[in-house]
């Protein structure tokens, strides 16, 4: 099951299909980006640094994801395309 999952699920396809599925086709449509901040504790997580936390308004220790979204207007709502981790040229323990 380990060598399957590190093969990847391939996510990005099945979003889109659900995008073109169930999102209205017609209306205002907007691709956007945002960055995500998760809490992590530990040392020895891959690409854990500091980042800013917009919930705390602070640099804190977690990890980052940039989520790319389909935003429709029509239904006002969103849908997410993919989400990746940033690569972290350091590791600011």
């Amino acid at each position: 099951m380990r060598r399957n999952l590190n093969a990847g699920i391939g996510f990005e396809s099945v979003n889109s299909h659900v995008i073109k599925t169930h999102g209205s086709g017609d209306g205002v449509q907007l691709l956007v980006v945002d960055a995500t901040f998760n809490e992590k504790s530990g040392r020895y997580k891959p690409n854990l640094d500091r980042f800013y936390n917009g919930k705390s308004a602070q640099v804190e220790k977690g990890l980052e994801w940039s989520v790319l979204a389909w935003v429709d207007l029509r239904q006002y709502t969103a849908y997410a395309r993919s989400a990746q981790q940033p690569e972290v040229g350091y590791q600011n323990n």
